[in-house]
């Protein structure tokens, strides 16, 4: 085993003084564990409000959502299990499938904005009525603004509608919406975040409030992507979030969360380490460093199959630890991969100021555990981080 291989460090790491998992596992426990009641309360108004109310009521005001709507994929850190503090925010995937033969269907991956695809439909091959999808294609394309478009005027109907049965005052100045489910009173928002819609639901019986982000996006199976790494089963999403710097519609976001969640549930062990990680970024207040880059910082890892079979005999502090490592020569180099699309740099969207700053922030602390300082200064915010990190 080459001296500088990772598990060779975590070895390291491992025997001097970092064996014992007892703060990390105290930290887990009173930090970042989520409360079984709140998971719970939190499923009830997922199945209240969104399921039974809200999805309800697009199929019954729109025919064209009613004929294509597919399913509802859960995405997210609540889904994976990766979430901490509480589970207020839900990724919900808006699958719609389209009723054309998909092999007619061109992916076109974009040379200059890795990671999105052109989506090709010529709606002649297909033998289907022009007229019906002309509102989501331009030209010969699918258009994610115009889809974005339709689906945001399918929720505002049902979101009418529910009001008005209700029974409740209408105010068309107003963005709240009354929900009455089982006999339970709902204040519901909604906002537009492209790419999602979220539903903000407020439950004041039990003080309690939670966001669902609702995304729509076309599932795609056995359709390989050129230049992206492939899935099983060829699986993916297209997902209609706008490009800032793009002018046009017709890029489509590539999601891949199934075999994302697959990844992750193969490698059980690393969870509470993603979570520790997005603890301490949210302490530190990096705000820039998304769990997403986060969970890619992992999922690159995990492809060294010996640290993938391995690392789950050393301890969770010491992974931490050689992640630590890991995140200090992406921010030096100012460079992450996206594990689906090698070209595709994530750290592109943040300042190269701000990743030189947070890689000479990580170098201290990182040269501070290796010479068994003690962090006087206060560089690590939280005591019970410092006590982990024997600092």
């Amino acid at each position: 085993m080459a001296a500088n291989s990772p598990l060779n460090v975590i070895q390291k790491l491992h025997d001097g003084k970092f064996h014992s998992d007892e703060m990390f596992h105290k930290i887990s426990a009173k930090y970042i564990r989520i409360n079984r009641n709140e998971l719970q309360l939190s499923d009830q108004i997922l199945r209240n409000v969104v399921l039974n109310m809200l999805l309800k009521h697009m199929k019954k005001e729109d025919k064209f959502f009613n004929d294509l709507f597919g399913d509802v994929n859960y995405a997210g850190s609540v889904s994976k299990s990766l979430k901490v503090y509480k589970p207020n925010e839900y990724d919900l995937n808006l699958v719609i499938r389209l009723p054309i033969n998909y092999k007619f269907l061109t992916i076109e991956p974009d040379d200059i904005h890795c990671g999105y695809v052109k989506i090709g439909a010529k709606v002649a091959d297909n033998g289907i009525d022009a007229g019906i999808f002309s509102r989501i294609i331009s030209g010969n394309y699918l258009d994610q603004n115009k889809f974005r478009e339709w689906m945001h005027s399918v929720v505002q109907k049902a979101l009418n509608s529910i009001h008005s049965e209700s029974n409740s005052p209408v105010d068309n100045n107003s963005n709240l919406y009354i929900f009455r489910s089982r006999k339970r009173t709902y204040e519901v928002t909604c906002r537009q975040s492209n790419p999602a819609f979220t539903l903000q639901v407020i439950y004041k019986a039990a003080n309690y409030n939670v966001d669902f982000d609702l995304v729509p996006c076309l599932q795609f199976e056995n359709k390989a992507v050129e230049g992206f790494r492939q899935p099983k089963g060829n699986q993916w999403i297209a997902i209609a979030k706008p490009l800032r710097v793009y002018e046009g519609n017709l890029l489509w976001r590539a999601g891949f969360y199934q075999t994302e969640k697959r990844l992750l549930k193969g490698s059980g062990q690393i969870k509470p380490i993603i979570k520790m990680f997005k603890k301490f970024r949210d302490d530190q207040g990096w705000d820039n460093i998304k769990s997403y880059y986060i969970e890619t910082l992992f999922y690159n890892e995990l492809t060294d199959k010996d640290f993938k079979r391995e690392f789950r005999y050393f301890s969770r502090t010491s992974v931490f630890v050689y992640m630590l490592q890991r995140l200090e020569k992406h921010l030096k180099a100012k460079v992450l991969r996206n594990y689906w699309h090698k070209e595709h740099n994530l750290f592109d969207s943040v300042s190269p100021q701000y990743l030189e700053d947070l890689a000479r922030q990580l170098e201290k602390i990182l040269s501070m555990i290796e010479l068994n300082k003690k962090d006087v200064g206060g560089l690590v915010k939280k005591d019970y981080f410092r006590k982990m990190l024997q600092l």
